[in-house]
């Protein structure tokens, strides 16, 4: 038996920013709580690579005063100097608020104050996704397979975890969509 993270949090972590909510979807004796980082302290990022030295060191000193970081955009690095949109970007936490999801109970600091909405619908129609493709060329797409079958049939390769990226216009609550992609992947 569990109990579902408080639908009206994600109400909440609508008008906040900043923040990172490791969910779990899991539930058993080793995977029963979600951890909520709001309100970080300091935000470390760069938009050039030469600056990545510099923000690992950064990171490394939040580290050693026992500070919480995490994470959400690192991808493979073009070989351009600079972007316009943060290449590397950290928040850096005090403790987190952990949900127990076998209690139902929030395990270190009750996050009344945050003052959550009991209003849950609030999740239903608020995004929506248009202009929906693959990132590759359907004629790519059909080469790629080919290229799979291939390896497997000499033998370089048994199994092959094929991914490509979509992408496609976004309007809403980012955590509307997430709440639906949630749903759709559950974990029986």
């Amino acid at each position: 038996m569990h109990n579902d993270f408080p639908a009206e949090y994600y109400q909440l972590l609508n008008k906040k920013e900043n923040f990172v909510l490791l969910e779990t979807s899991r539930y058993d004796k080793e995977n029963y709580r979600t951890f909520l980082f709001i309100d970080p302290r300091e935000t470390l990022q760069i938009y050039a690579v030469d600056e990545v030295p510099d923000l690992f060191a950064r990171i490394e000193q939040h580290l050693t005063e026992n500070h919480y970081e995490c994470g959400y955009h690192f991808e493979k690095i073009a070989e351009t100097t600079t972007s316009s949109h943060p290449i590397a970007w950290f928040g850096v936490y005090h403790e987190p608020i952990i949900f127990n999801h076998l209690t139902g109970t929030w395990e270190n600091s009750c996050p009344k104050v945050l003052n959550p909405s009991s209003d849950d619908n609030f999740l239903l129609h608020e995004y929506e996704l248009s202009n929906i493709r693959l990132n590759i060329s359907r004629q790519d797409y059909y080469r790629k397979i080919a290229d799979i079958k291939n390896y497997i049939l000499a033998g370089d390769t048994y199994q092959v975890n094929f991914t490509a990226k979509y992408n496609f216009d976004f309007q809403g609550s980012a955590l509307a969509l997430y709440e639906t992609l949630k749903k759709k992947q559950r974990i029986s």
